[in-house]
């Protein structure tokens, strides 16, 4: 961790490329809260958090091709709880079931 968060500092001053995902969204939510303070905006917390967690649960539900069972054990939350975030984030529901061959 202490590694990850030298190489986030780096990544941020400019002197390294860093491939680590910390790394990536602490140089893109800095950009974004710099550019946000300059404005009028407030509460930044929870816009931060919709725009992360929205993309990261879609992301697992395509993973689960949209088992959400499945998704929640991915995410570590409770089902019920992933079905509550989908619904609060307009996260739209595709499942997509392996079509079963049929016998005559």
């Amino acid at each position: 961790m202490q590694l990850m968060n030298q190489q986030s500092s780096h990544l941020y001053q400019g002197k390294a490329r860093d491939a680590s995902l910390e790394g990536y969204l602490e140089m893109k939510m800095g950009d974004f809260v710099k550019g946000m303070r300059n404005g009028s905006a407030r509460n930044l917390h929870p816009i931060l958090i919709s725009a992360v967690e929205r993309p990261l649960i879609t992301s697992a539900l395509r993973e689960t091709q949209g088992n959400q069972i499945q998704a929640a054990q991915l995410l570590g939350l409770n089902r019920n709880t992933l079905r509550k975030k989908i619904v609060d984030l307009h996260i739209p529901l595709k499942r997509t079931r392996a079509k079963a061959t049929r016998t005559a």
